[in-house]
């Protein structure tokens, strides 16, 4: 990298408001972890936000922040009928 090339940079991160820095930070983030794990819709950066993965395939997927009547109807609907790993109906509870 020549002194002129890191001249320009240095003067484009000064010229940059600590919004604008922050976006592009987590922009950045976003786009190097997103290309690691493909099938994630959605990264959660340092800074305690949610951006979409750039490099994510499959159908669209709801904000991990989002929530909604149906989802809660759709999330306790049977009862609880599912099965949860490593655990039979017939475990005593160990107290």
């Amino acid at each position: 990298m020549t002194y002129s090339h890191e001249r320009d940079d240095a003067l484009a991160q000064e010229a940059m408001t600590m919004g604008e820095y922050n976006s592009m930070a987590t922009r950045q983030y976003a786009d190097a972890h997103g290309s690691d794990d493909t099938t994630a819709a959605w990264i959660l950066t340092p800074f305690d936000t949610w951006e979409r993965n750039p490099y994510y395939v499959g159908p669209a997927q709801a904000h991990p922040e989002d929530w909604s009547d149906e989802l809660e109807a759709q999330l306790y609907a049977d009862d609880f009928a599912y099965d949860l790993p490593g655990r039979d109906d017939d475990d005593e509870i160990p107290y």
